[in-house]
């Protein structure tokens, strides 16, 4: 006999094979919506070393290594929350990729 958390599996997958092409609709609509609420984010900010602010060159730079729970566009790609994407993102300072590297290169 199935148990319920089966059954609901189960009820999932048919929806899901039912309603494929509306499930990935969704699921891109809602990265295109979150990568949209990042640019305007960006737009926000500056490196904080050298004070680039065009958003073509801005990353986000966990600050202890040992925090970093994921890379800021991974959340982006699995759909995360803008509440836990911010969380990650107060880990971070921003540097523009130049000064990015350059830490990288010299620490």
């Amino acid at each position: 006999m199935k148990t319920t958390i089966e059954k609901a599996r189960a009820s999932r997958r048919k929806w899901y094979q039912a309603n494929k092409e509306k499930a990935v609709a969704k699921v891109l609509e809602r990265k295109s919506e979150l990568k949209e609420w990042l640019t305007e984010y960006r737009k926000n900010t500056c490196c904080e070393t050298c004070g680039e602010n065009d958003i073509a060159c801005l990353d986000f730079h966990h600050t202890d290594p040992s925090l970093k729970e994921i890379s800021i566009a991974t959340t982006i790609k699995n759909g995360w929350s803008k509440e836990r994407i911010l969380d990650e993102i107060s880990k971070c300072v921003v540097l523009c990729s130049n000064c990015h590297r350059k830490f990288h290169y010299y620490s």
